[in-house]
């Protein structure tokens, strides 16, 4: 892109100091930037283009949770930061399970639709089998029996035959929020 860092410092800060972001530079080490609530809720206003991403609810980053398909609400403004599609919708991440990739509860998780079977490492969206709970994991398939894998080690990996699991998609994208994150920026 060609912009300075300091050019992009100063936008940062001016984002920090409307409210916008939570911005924590650490010298020597990569920018922790966060996204507010306040900045969350003006996404949608501030995107007069783009695809219109539904809210189907929440994910299970732990413990499974019944899976729907209500839209609660749609969100447009993320044409800029994800190659996003028609068809992708957004999950609220609900759990811990995940927090091992910055995923936290709380956080929204972009999820790409149609996936025959995922490449082992993805993080997708599964139908468990029986209970039509929904959650997100890490895929690995070896000879049709597929583990599926947290990023916090208290949560033991949960094997299932390849049949069993309904494969919902895969995860492109992630939107932090800063409710979770309070205790790393101060």
């Amino acid at each position: 892109m060609n912009i300075p860092r300091q050019n992009i410092r100063k936008y940062l800060l001016a984002l920090r100091d409307l409210g916008l972001i939570k911005y924590n530079a650490i010298e020597r080490q990569r920018a922790l930037v966060y996204l507010t609530e306040n900045g969350f809720n003006l996404l949608p206003e501030c995107a007069d283009k783009g695809i219109l991403l539904p809210l189907l609810g929440s994910v299970a980053a732990g413990r499974p949770i019944a899976a729907t398909s209500e839209i609660e609400r749609y969100v447009r403004g993320f044409n800029d930061l994800f190659n996003v599609k028609e068809g992708d919708f957004l999950l609220k991440i609900q759990g811990r399970s995940m927090e091992g990739v910055g995923m936290y509860s709380g956080d929204f998780v972009i999820i790409r639709p149609g996936l025959n079977t995922p490449n082992n490492g993805e993080i997708v969206l599964v139908i468990l089998p029986d209970s039509q709970t929904a959650t997100l994991k890490y895929w690995h398939c070896k000879e049709r029996i597929v583990t599926l894998h947290s990023a916090n080690p208290d949560f033991p990996p949960m094997q299932y035959m390849i049949e069993e699991l309904e494969v919902r998609g895969r995860a492109i994208g992630h939107i932090g929020t800063e409710r979770q994150r309070k205790r790393y920026l101060n």
